[in-house]
């Protein structure tokens, strides 16, 4: 009787035991839960992100960061999380500035510009901004010049018809030499050749003038041929010189009718195009040579399009896919393409979601931790890119003393769950064996006949249960060793938040 009461007491023990090991391990699940609803606010830019109607949003950058938190905080009873839509990159700025949000996005090359004093090119935002958190978002393979095909036609024909207007005075020239060649062989021939050059000044000079044009075109019809000497003289002379008045008229005529074909080659170039403000398209447009009309939505920028106030649009490639798709012009047409990486990024506030920031890896695309994009990021000034090292020169020691501070705390939350998985294989392992040891004491019973074996399977029963004993004892103090263990990773996490808070407000 007393054997069962010692079993059972070292069963609930154990049961004991491992409901509060279940009680820590939750405890430490919950710890990086977040106590508030999470904050978003994202920057209306199809495809990326917009907003359907009052209930529903879509985008690429939308579905992924609402998948990202989905799986990030699934463990959590939080509430939903909240997305506000911002029209600007204005008013997204001014809610980074104010840490009115968790997370930001998408964060636009321009945008993030412009966190930068601009003063000194290798100023470090991140150390002007320490509680943004940069991370990569997603990337698009380049820009795309959308045109609208009936306007573009028509400004290649006015182009190709100014450029042969402005060739008439190469066809002046080369009838007026023409003419005056022509007065020069009829004195040379009427006296002799009065059958093809007659006497009569006009009708003779017009009979030189058809000479001395069909000569100059290579023609030579033999209608008309010179008969005197220096007749002959003078027509060699002036086929050499009219093969080089014709050849100056047929290059001026082909660079004209050339001019159209030059117009599409020649890509934004030289023309007026609208971009979507606080985008590298804009940028973009400058360095080729474009004249630059920002916009601030895609439907003003469509309207001046189709009215011609634009020669075309300099879109990122997915927008320029997503509106022509929407818009349902057939007249527009991707004429010319810039292969460049424009990246989009998203932003999270330190001091505001740090649970949010030790699970970044959830919601990542395979880029490096914001740690290394941090220490790897570099700048650009006059098209020259100065190295990150110069940046990581000039990082304070509030940024420092914060990445210490994350990253005590991770390593407490990894102690911790160590602590916690290590007494729970323990104790279940001593169950089973205690559960053993009861079969074998009950077979004792069944074989009271036989006194002297009994007695022996009895002393061999007894002396494995008090192993077992010793065993259930030695899990028991493991599982002490790892509750204490827990509570030292607990402590340490609490350590390293409230450093990196320290870290936040100096």
């Amino acid at each position: 009787m007393k054997k069962k009461k010692t079993f059972l007491l070292l069963i609930f023990a154990i049961l004991l035991l491992l409901v509060k090991s279940q009680v820590f391990e939750d405890a430490v699940r919950n710890a990086d839960c977040p106590t508030e609803p999470i904050i978003v606010h994202i920057l209306s830019l199809p495809p990326y992100a917009w907003q359907v109607n009052n209930t529903h949003s879509a985008g690429i950058a939308f579905t992924f960061i609402r998948r990202g938190l989905e799986k990030c905080f699934s463990h959590c009873n939080a509430s939903q999380p909240k997305y506000v839509f911002v029209n600007s990159t204005d008013e997204l700025r001014a809610v980074l500035l104010q840490n009115a949000t968790d997370i930001a996005l998408p964060i636009t090359s321009a945008l993030e510009n412009e966190l930068d004093d601009g003063d000194d090119p290798t100023f470090d935002y991140y150390q002007k901004h320490p509680h943004l958190v940069f991370d990569s978002l997603v990337n698009s393979p380049g820009l795309s010049y959308v045109i609208h095909l009936g306007n573009t036609n028509d400004v290649v024909k006015n182009h190709m018809i100014n450029a042969l207007v402005e060739v008439w005075p190469v066809v002046i020239y080369c009838i007026l030499l023409a003419g005056i060649s022509g007065i020069l062989v009829w004195v040379m021939e009427f006296k002799l050749n009065r059958s093809e050059f007659p006497k009569n000044f006009f009708h003779g000079s017009f009979e030189g003038f058809w000479w001395a044009f069909v000569s100059m075109t290579t023609v030579g019809y033999g209608d008309k041929t010179p008969k005197s000497v220096w007749g002959r003289l003078f027509g060699v002379a002036w086929i050499l010189i009219g093969l080089v008045i014709i050849a100056t008229f047929t290059a001026a005529a082909t660079s004209a009718l050339d001019s159209g074909m030059t117009y599409y080659k020649s890509g934004v170039d030289g023309k007026t195009v609208g971009v979507l403000e606080g985008t590298e398209a804009g940028v973009e447009a400058l360095r080729k040579g474009a004249t630059v009309k920002s916009y601030s939505t895609f439907r003003l920028m469509h309207e001046d399009l189709k009215h011609g106030k634009l020669d075309g649009l300099l879109l990122d490639r997915y927008e320029a896919s997503h509106v022509m798709n929407t818009w349902q012009d057939d007249e527009l047409r991707v004429l010319d393409t810039i292969d460049i990486t424009i990246r989009y990024k998203r932003i999270g506030i330190l001091g505001r979601l740090t649970a949010f920031l030790m699970h970044a890896y959830c919601v990542s695309v395979g880029a490096d931790s914001w740690q290394e994009q941090r220490a790897r990021k570099e700048y650009v000034s006059e098209g020259q890119a100065i190295p990150a090292r110069h940046a990581r020169e000039q990082d304070g020691a509030r940024s420092h003393q914060t990445r210490q501070g994350i990253d005590q705390t991770r390593q407490g939350l990894d102690q911790t769950r160590q602590g916690i998985d290590k007494p729970v294989k323990v104790s279940i392992k001593r169950v089973k064996l205690s559960i053993k040891r009861v079969k074998v004491s009950i077979k004792p019973v069944k074989l009271s006949i036989k006194p002297v074996k009994i007695g022996d399977q009895i002393s061999q029963g007894i002396d494995q249960t008090r192993h077992g004993i010793d065993q259930t004892r030695q899990g028991i103090d493991q599982t002490c060793q790892g509750i204490n263990q827990t509570r030292q990773g607990i402590n340490q996490t609490r350590q390293g938040i409230d450093q990196t808070r320290q870290g936040i407000d100096r």
